[in-house]
């Protein structure tokens, strides 16, 4: 997605909440789907998978780029160094902001 090339991937349970949108990954349960929604592209004209990519790499990029993933778990950690010096225990609850 990144790469701003239109992704299509199989489906795993879950993924509609990772990746919501219509700018892609195009999920597939079959093969047969896979050939459909390739061949659906590929009907497509470059401004319309240019905007599709655009979509997709600006959605990557805020949502799973290496700096999203290294403040979270610096946030993380701190929550955690934080909660351990004021004497807190018990279960610590953090949100997945992927899922967000």
């Amino acid at each position: 997605m990144a790469s701003g090339i239109p992704v299509v991937h199989n489906y795993e349970i879950g993924f509609e909440k990772l990746f919501p949108g219509d700018f892609g990954p195009f999920f597939f349960r079959e093969t047969s789907e896979a050939w459909l929604i390739i061949k659906k592209l590929l009907e497509k004209d470059q401004s319309e998978l240019d905007e599709i990519g655009s979509k997709a790499r600006e959605f990557a990029m805020r949502r799973f780029s290496i700096t999203v993933v290294l403040q979270f778990i610096a946030s993380t950690l701190k929550l955690y160094s934080d909660r351990n010096k004021n004497g807190a225990s018990g279960r610590l609850r953090v949100d997945n902001p992927w899922l967000g």
